[in-house]
């Protein structure tokens, strides 16, 4: 149920008890503490995962006292920062103790990211066509609703239209192109159906980091296979550009690249994320060490009046709210991930996973989505993939 709610259900700025995402993680949380407990004793395994919480607990816990201690960051933020990232570290502490126990298997929980993925990227791309076909209005009602968005003319009548869960369909998209190396076989049908909803729900997004994160993971993909199978794929691809750009019209195609890259709106997208850095780097300036504290913001740059801690460039942040200290643990945290990959022998395909790990810990410097319940759930994926393909090493080594 978590893992659906945080994949189908968009952020709407709000983290209150009652929404629909906090019910779902009070109730998963409740869940596994009452499975923990009915047990007569402790494995090592669960004291592991236990002690991994209260680290982060008292991580967490630190850092929102330095934030209280600064009158001028609102407890507000500091405790909505707190449940974000508590949270995040949640769903993969309870992700990874479920499949390591043999709970449930990894191919069953990418499966359900898969589903769940697939439906929301359906759901978008049907409302962005019954819009325009004058059925109601997607935005109004999304606005209505109090949902997060962004939106722009991409051509003619088509709009972009980008939530928070859209940041997380590139990388599920690889994970779908590599899920027979997990045992997962899909129908042809639904594979075709699923690259072709989620492609399109990429497009409408019209990301520049969410399109070239897809195109990297479908390269990398590409990666994997033999030097024979990739000749045979060659005309194949180019007969599939060939055929999209005399679908969509050079002209209707110049202009959907001039508009994404080359316009004034690029221009002004990235000067500020530019003035961000600059603002950020100097706040952070004034506390280097130990920063400002979870909810920590620049007063005179606030990006986001509803959660004043929020930034594009999220790294930037991460340094003037945690410090050097805390980043370097933060970094830490994220390179027991990384090592997964990093295990003898190194492989064609352990490599792609870290690259594309290392893609989504760069979209820190465009989004603000390295911690939410979606983010969890996409480094629970990866760091039980790099767990799997060194288990299947290891028995095939064995055998």
């Amino acid at each position: 149920m978590l893992i659906v709610v945080g994949l189908l259900v968009p952020s709407d700025g709000g983290h209150g008890l009652l929404s629909i995402k906090s019910l779902s993680f009070i109730f998963t949380v409740l869940g596994a503490g009452l499975f923990v407990l009915q047990q007569r004793k402790l494995s090592v395994y669960q004291l592991k995962v236990i002690t991994f919480l209260g680290c982060a607990l008292a991580f967490l816990g630190l850092w929102a006292l330095l934030g209280a201690f600064y009158e001028e960051t609102p407890s507000n933020s500091t405790i909505d920062q707190f449940k974000v990232i508590w949270l995040t570290l949640s769903v993969v502490a309870i992700s990874i103790y479920l499949v390591s126990q043999q709970i449930i298997s990894f191919a069953t929980l990418l499966k359900t990211v898969v589903y769940a993925n697939f439906l929301y990227s359906c759901v978008k791309v049907a409302a962005v066509v019954l819009h325009l076909l004058g059925v109601f209005d997607v935005l109004d009602l999304m606005t209505r609703l109090g949902m997060r968005f962004m939106s722009m003319q991409i051509v003619g009548t088509l709009f972009r239209l980008q939530l928070s869960n859209d940041i997380v369909t590139p990388f599920i998209l690889f994970f779908v192109l590599q899920s027979e190396k997990f045992g997962i076989h899909w129908s042809k049908k639904f594979r075709t159906l699923y690259f072709v909803i989620s492609i399109f729900a990429i497009f409408l997004s019209f990301s520049r980091f969410l399109i070239a994160a897809a195109a990297l993971g479908a390269a990398l993909h590409v990666c994997t296979w033999s030097l024979s199978r990739v000749i045979r794929a060659i005309p194949v691809f180019l007969l599939i550009m060939f055929m999209g750009a005399a679908w969509i019209g050079m002209d209707n195609l110049y202009t959907i690249v001039e508009r994404r890259i080359l316009s004034s709106d690029n221009e002004a997208s990235d000067q500020t994320r530019t003035e961000q850095i600059a603002s950020l780097v100097e706040e952070s300036e004034k506390f280097p060490f130990f920063g400002k504290g979870l909810g920590g913001y620049v007063p005179n740059y606030i990006r986001d009046d509803i959660i004043l801690h929020s930034y594009e460039v999220q790294w930037v942040a991460f340094l003037m709210q945690f410090g050097i200290v805390g980043l370097l643990l933060v970094i830490a945290a994220f390179s027991c991930i990384a090592l997964n990959f990093m295990s003898l022998p190194i492989t064609r395909r352990k490599l792609a996973f870290l690259c594309l790990f290392l893609v989504w810990l760069l979209s820190g410097f465009t989004n603000p989505f390295l911690v939410s319940l979606a983010s969890g759930i996409v480094y629970s994926l990866f760091y039980l993939s790099g767990r799997e393909l060194s288990i299947q090493e290891r028995c095939e080594n064995h055998c």
